[in-house]
């Protein structure tokens, strides 16, 4: 009765208003109808490989051409939405803005509609972000979101197997074929006893050509790792 009272008064001093626009609505920590809408979900078909989805309606189970002509080091990689105008700007808010809080929604997401290919996962790791950078922002985004995923599973996330060690250009600035040649050594692995036959989930917020989620599942796998899974917000 009192928590009701509380509850009642917190509503109406802090309304719920929506991630995307700001509108009040009526799920606290939400979307409104319109921004939910705006939204595309990749649904499949899909690539069994990057996840993204085929433009055209085929049989599922298939790999896209660029999983052909490259094959990735991960064994499967899984996002809720294209990257289009809305989730461009509820990442944007995410990652430079400061609402962090957006980690728990899009974790119990990522979960509840991957959940059967991440059950057997017993590790969380985050693309990890370069200590100047993470000073500048005040956060590493994909650790927050591995961190509310890792309290939705239940399961241990670690911080300390993937370390940026060199700064690097922004991969979003560059062309396909510089992306490789800038993340070049940028990225090493420490603590890899840890990882040594173990299902991990590799966590990041956009997925555009993969490169850096690639290297890192690649030195993952190089250390023992059994399975790696990816998670991301949304890809290109």
């Amino acid at each position: 009765m009192l928590y009701a009272v509380y509850k009642h008064i917190i509503d109406y001093i802090l309304p719920k208003r929506c991630m995307a626009c700001a509108e009040l609505t009526q799920d606290g920590g939400g979307f409104c109808s319109s921004c939910w809408r705006e939204f595309e979900f990749i649904t499949k078909p899909f690539c069994i490989s990057c996840g993204r989805s085929f433009a055209l309606d085929i049989a599922e189970g298939h790999i896209c051409l660029g999983c052909l002509k490259a094959k990735p080091h991960y064994d499967s990689a899984r996002s809720l939405f294209k990257f289009n105008a809305i989730s461009k700007k509820v990442i944007h808010a995410f990652k430079y803005y400061d609402k962090t809080i957006l980690a728990t929604n899009f974790a119990e997401m990522l979960c509840l509609r991957y959940m059967d290919e991440i059950s057997d996962a017993n590790l969380i790791i985050p693309v990890p972000m370069h200590k100047l950078k993470r000073l500048m922002r005040m956060y590493n985004q994909a650790a927050l979101l591995a961190s509310a995923i890792g309290a939705y599973l239940q399961k241990p996330v670690s911080f300390n197997i993937l370390k940026k060690t060199k700064w690097t250009k922004p991969q979003t600035l560059l062309p396909r074929k510089s992306r490789l040649t800038n993340i070049a050594g940028s990225i090493a692995i420490e603590n890899s006893d840890n990882v040594i036959g173990k299902n991990i989930i590799l966590i990041d917020d956009v997925m555009t050509t993969g490169t850096t989620i690639s290297l890192c599942a690649k030195l993952l796998k190089k250390a023992g790792a059994k399975k790696i899974v990816v998670l991301c917000i949304a890809s290109t």
